[in-house]
């Protein structure tokens, strides 16, 4: 990515957002560790998923390229309610996902910083038939991980990015 003189507002504060989101990260407030698992199958029998050769990819999604996490908590009752039954007890929300950008303040000093998840990371996008995408969560209730598939992804807020998934299964 490249310097860019027209930032708007919102661009430049990214960085910022971003940087704020690492404290409870720091301070080990957020205690859940989130990975996307893209798992593709090749040279199997129809297409289905589980036959012939995976090819397994998993990209942990830390803010910062890092260590910055994101807030997981499991849905709220009132969520529940409002989603008109696109929700259950169980689910969870990872939230405060910092869009992708570049911070264009350490441009005069020859650097180029880029944080942030890109969309196409955090929800990516399905090229080849069979694929399987999950994210794994590895935290208190799952210290050896346990598989979610993805409910809905919101990427419509100016400042953050979040998705509801729902548990399938434990760590293989």
């Amino acid at each position: 990515m490249a310097c860019d003189d027209t930032a708007t507002l919102r661009e430049e504060l990214l960085a910022m957002a971003n940087e704020l989101r690492a404290l409870p990260t720091d301070f080990g407030i957020r205690l859940y560790t989130v990975t996307v698992r893209v798992t593709t199958f090749t040279g199997g029998i129809f297409g289905v998923p589980g036959e012939g050769t995976k090819t397994v990819v998993e990209t942990p999604l830390y803010l910062d390229g890092y260590a910055t996490r994101p807030k997981v908590t499991i849905i709220s009752t009132k969520d529940i309610i409002a989603s008109g039954g696109l929700y259950t007890d169980g689910d969870y929300k990872i939230n405060y996902i910092t869009p992708a950008y570049v911070d264009n303040n350490a441009c005069p000093f020859g650097t180029i910083d880029v944080g942030g998840i890109a969309v196409n990371i955090l929800d990516p996008e399905v090229n080849t038939v069979p694929t399987e995408i999950v994210y794994k969560l590895t935290g208190p209730e799952f210290p050896d991980g346990a598989l979610f598939k993805k409910i809905k992804t919101y990427t419509d807020r100016p400042f953050h990015y979040c998705i509801v998934v729902r548990k399938i299964g434990v760590q293989p």
